[in-house]
This record gives structure tokens, C-alpha cells and sequence, in this order.
């Protein structure tokens, strides 16, 4: 553990790869935690909300039931009413006298029934023979017209005893502000005195025969108010359905829903909630079905991104609150990694530069045992009275030294530093060298830390190279100069010349011609400074290896 975290800290690529590492161990859990926590209150908002919503529209649907239940009990028991349908069964029978009597009597009956609910407007008698018997008011059905229309003729020639209908296309018989009330229409059937019926005999309907009709005009105010004042928040529209899916009731008008009731209402189920696409948006379309009436269906249609509108934008803001302050947090950390990270790496420079100058003091203790040597040569040639070889040898001294101070002056020292080594390790085993140089502005733009490495690398690969060769001549090339704009470094070894497989190879990560002992850093790495400073790096075969490094001079 000690090992792994030692090359953490002096690993400038893996201390950048722990910083992402540890940054996004801290934030991928925070984002997939914010994320499932917001997915969750959306989901049980939305299921509180249909819970909710399918609670009211159920208890909604009980009331309506209920109310409806007594309005049918109410028209039901004034059809039982045999004292009047033996009335409306005798009326043509009896002197005018006798009929004004009826009159008043049959009135007051419907009068007595109408105050019996709110929800009846008006009660009226048809008899077969075309008279009519209305509660106190003033009468709203227009007689002939009713009497002449198809809807009153269908429904006397038709099997049903009572229909409920709403429909403003058959509406000519009712006054003006009656055109889209509710309608019962009640078949009225007078039982005969229990005498005739044994003495004749009769049985079932027999026992009866149909005087006329009831005529019940309900109160639409009432009916709405039924439903209208449903007790929930943000609804679009409630609405009464027949089984078809057509709207009987609405406060709006074209929903453009009614397909989807439909489909909802072949379910067969007694309530129930969908998700739909309404109004390019999401909403909830509830159905309920009203048992006290076939094939009637309470309807409500509540937009869920109204409902959601308000928790989405709380938990948003919320998230932006913790987004801030996680990147307050981030910048911190990578601050105080970055500047940790700048104080690694100038104690590396540090570390580095006090090497090149031990390796300059070493190198100048060098030339002070040369320097002496040369000087007792000298002494000894002139104690020998050999004046003439002993100038002979102090200029072949002065010139070597002219030729490699000339060749080899480049103006950074660290790069001079590294050369030298180079050049000396390359002699010490019979090797060749031959430098030129350009002098340079140490202002180069390139990292001079990762252009000695760079050297380094390639020098000793080259040095290497040679000293396993079985070449008699042995020869190693250093080349500094600019090139169209360009900082140039070449090194050459003439010997042994790279296979075509391995220069294919050579540049890729984990290649190596050598061993696991003394690899370096490998000519990867070695790419990959030389890329990060701007550079390219390429092998040249020409009689030898040329590697051949070029950085932009900016």
C-alpha cells in the first residue's frame, strides 16, 4: 500500500488519473442518488395523486348514484300512481265538470311530486288522447310539437317503459331555455279493479292498459352541480359518458378525449385511472361508472404536469443548490491538488538540477585530473629538452579543446550536462562520436525536465545498441540545429540497423527489444513527452538509425 501510494505521489499521469478517479468515485453516487430520489417523489406524487383522484371520483360516483337512485324512485312512484292513471283513463269518459275536477286534482298530484326533489323542473301528463296535465308553472313543453315528433312516437311504439335522454337534435317541443335539459319520458299503465280482472281472467300486462305518459323535465343546474363542484385542484374537465363515449355532460367542449373513455369503458371496470398524451403534455383520465344508470360514466381529466410542475421545479432547484455547493467542493480539492501537485513537481526540477550539478562537479573534477596530466606531459617533454614536441602536444590540446567546446556549445546546461555524459560513457566504450550543435535559447518552450529525459533515453538506447554490435566501426552521431521554424535533435547508431518488424512496433506501448533489466523508459513514453511538449518523434533507416525529435519554435 506504502509502494502504490509513493508512485502515486511522484507519477505526474497517475496523480492526474487519481484525481479523476477519486472525483468521479465522489460524484457518479451523488448524480445516481439525486437522480433515483427525484425519480422516486415523482413516482409517489404521481401514485398519491391517482390515489387521490380515484378516491373522490368514487365517492363522487356514490353521490351521484344516490341522488340519481331517488330521482328514478320518485318517477317510479308517480307512474304507480293508479288514482291518477284511472283519472287520465276516465277523463275523456266524463262530463266537462267532471274534468275540471280532474284537472285540478291531476296538478296538485304532480305539484306534491315536483317538491318532492330539486332536480325536477317539471312534471307533465300525456294522455292517449292528446291532453295534457302539468305541476304549477309555467307549462314548458310545446303540446303539438311534442305530440307530432319522432322522439315522442318512437318512444310510445317502443319496448322500453322509461328512457332518460339528453340531446339537443329532438328538442323542438321544449321552450327555449329547456333545449339541453334532461329528460325522463315514463310509459303510465292503469291496473284494473281487481273485479273484472278475476272475473275476465287476466294475467300479466292484461291486467293492465297504458293511459298516457309522464313527462319529467329535470333541472340541468342540479344535475351539474352533481359533479362541477368535485373537490380536487387543477382539473381540466369533468364529464358525463354514455357507453358509446359520447359526452352527455361537460364543462368543456371537444376534449378530444372521448376515444379514450371508450376504450376505458370496454375494460369493463368499475373505476379506473390512464396516463394519456393531452394537450402536448401528460395527463390523468379517470373513469368511474354511475351503477345506477346503464351505460353512464363520470369522467375527470387532471394534467399531471400542472400537479408535478411545482415538485419538479422544488427538487430542481434543490439539486441546484447541492450541484453548487459539490462544485465549490470539487474546485477546492482540485486546487489543493494541483497546487500539491505543482510542489511534487518543482521538487523533482530541484532533485534533477542537484544531479546535473553533482555530474558537472564530477565532470570538472575530470578535467582537473586531465588538466594535470596534460601539464606534467608537458613538464616531463621540456625537462627532456623537447621543446619542439612539447609545444607540438600543447596544441593538439588546445585544438581537441576548440573542436569539442565549438561543437558542442548549446546554451542550456542541463542539455550540455546530459550530452557529455552521453559522449564520455559512448568513448569509455570505443565508440565514435561526432556532435553538432547550434547554440540555443534556453527559452525554447520545452519542458527542459522532459527534454533531458527525452535525451537520456535515446542516447542510451543508442550507446546500448552499439556496445552489442559486432561492428568493428562504431559510430555515434548528435545533431542539434533549427529547421524551418523548427527545434531539431537528431541521434544516430550506424550499427545494428533495425528490422522492418520492429519498426513497425517500436513506438507502441510495452515494446521492447531488450529485457525487463535496464529498459529505461521505453520509446512509448519517450513519444509521449516528446507530444506533450508539441513535438514528434521519427525513425529515419539510412546506413543507420536516425531518431529524429522536432519541436515548434514558438
Amino acid at each position: 500500500m506504502r509502494k502504490i501510494l509513493t508512485n502515486v505521489i511522484k507519477d505526474k499521469k497517475i496523480r492526474t488519473r487519481f484525481l479523476v478517479l477519486m472525483l468521479l468515485l465522489i460524484y457518479i453516487p451523488i448524480i445516481l442518488n439525486i437522480f433515483i430520489i427525484y425519480r422516486s417523489t415523482i413516482s409517489t406524487i404521481k401514485t398519491e395523486r391517482i390515489e387521490s383522484l380515484e378516491q373522490v371520483l368514487y365517492k363522487t360516483t356514490q353521490s351521484i348514484d344516490y341522488n340519481l337512485s331517488n330521482l328514478k324512485e320518485i318517477v317510479t312512484e308517480i307512474a304507480d300512481d293508479n288514482g291518477s292513471n284511472a283519472s287520465l283513463n276516465k277523463y275523456d269518459e266524463v262530463d266537462e265538470k267532471y274534468q275540471q275536477r280532474i284537472d285540478i286534482y291531476l296538478q296538485n298530484r304532480l305539484t306534491d311530486f315536483n317538491n318532492k326533489s330539486y332536480f325536477i323542473n317539471q312534471l307533465t301528463y300525456v294522455s292517449n288522447a292528446g291532453n295534457f296535465f302539468s305541476s304549477e308553472g309555467n307549462r314548458q313543453i310545446n303540446e303539438n310539437e311534442l305530440l307530432k315528433s319522432k322522439f315522442y312516437k318512437d318512444f310510445l311504439n317502443g319496448d322500453k317503459d322509461q328512457i332518460w335522454d339528453y340531446s339537443d337534435t329532438t328538442r323542438d317541443f321544449l321552450a327555449e331555455e329547456n333545449k339541453e335539459s334532461l329528460i325522463i319520458l315514463q310509459k303510465l299503465y292503469y291496473v284494473l279493479p281487481q273485479d273484472i280482472i278475476d272475473k275476465k281472467g287476466l294475467q300479466g300486462r292484461d291486467k293492465t292498459t297504458q293511459t298516457g305518459i309522464l313527462v319529467t323535465i329535470l333541472n340541468i343546474d342540479a344535475i351539474n352541480a352533481l359533479y362541477k363542484d368535485i373537490p380536487i385542484n387543477d382539473i381540466d374537465d369533468i364529464s358525463i359518458y354514455n357507453k358509446d363515449g359520447k359526452i352527455l355532460f361537460s364543462n368543456e367542449e371537444k376534449l378530444g378525449v372521448s376515444s379514450k373513455v371508450k376504450e376505458m369503458i370496454n375494460d369493463s371496470k368499475d373505476i379506473q385511472t390512464k396516463e394519456i398524451k393531452y394537450n402536448n403534455g401528460t395527463a390523468l383520465l379517470d373513469v368511474s361508472k354511475i351503477n345506477s344508470m346503464d351505460g353512464w360514466y363520470l369522467s375527470t381529466l387532471q394534467s399531471l404536469d400542472d400537479v408535478l410542475g411545482e415538485t419538479k421545479k422544488s427538487l430542481f432547484n434543490s439539486f441546484l443548490i447541492l450541484g453548487f455547493v459539490g462544485l465549490v467542493i470539487s474546485l477546492w480539492i482540485i486546487f489543493e491538488l494541483l497546487f500539491f501537485s505543482r510542489l511534487i513537481t518543482e521538487k523533482e526540477m530541484s532533485s534533477y538540477r542537484l544531479e546535473v550539478m553533482e555530474d558537472m562537479n564530477s565532470k570538472l573534477r575530470m578535467y582537473k585530473h586531465d588538466f594535470f596530466n596534460h601539464l606534467q606531459i608537458i613538464q616531463g617533454l621540456l625537462e627532456l629538452k623537447q621543446p619542439e614536441r612539447a609545444k607540438k602536444y600543447l596544441t593538439d590540446v588546445v585544438k581537441e579543446g576548440r573542436t569539442i567546446t565549438s561543437r558542442y556549445e548549446i546554451g542550456i546546461p542541463e542539455i550540455e550536462a546530459t550530452i557529455y555524459s552521453a559522449i564520455n560513457k559512448a568513448k569509455n566504450s570505443g565508440i565514435d562520436v561526432e556532435i553538432n550543435s547550434t547554440e540555443l535559447s534556453e527559452e525554447i518552450g520545452v519542458n527542459l525536465y522532459d527534454l533531458s529525459k527525452i535525451l537520456t533515453n535515446l542516447l542510451k538506447n543508442a550507446i546500448q545498441a552499439l556496445e552489442t554490435s559486432e561492428e568493428d566501426h562504431k559510430l555515434l552521431k548528435i545533431n542539434i540545429y533549427e529547421d524551418l521554424g523548427e527545434y531539431v535533435f537528431s541521434i544516430y547508431n550506424n550499427t545494428p540497423i533495425i528490422s522492418e518488424e520492429i519498426r513497425e512496433n517500436i513506438f507502441n506501448k510495452g515494446f521492447s527489444t531488450k529485457g525487463k533489466k535496464d529498459r529505461g523508459l521505453g520509446l512509448y513514453i519517450v513519444k509521449k513527452l516528446i507530444e506533450k511538449n508539441g513535438g514528434n518523434i521519427e525513425l529515419d533507416i539510412d546506413e543507420g538509425n536516425y531518431f529524429i525529435v522536432r519541436f515548434p519554435n514558438n
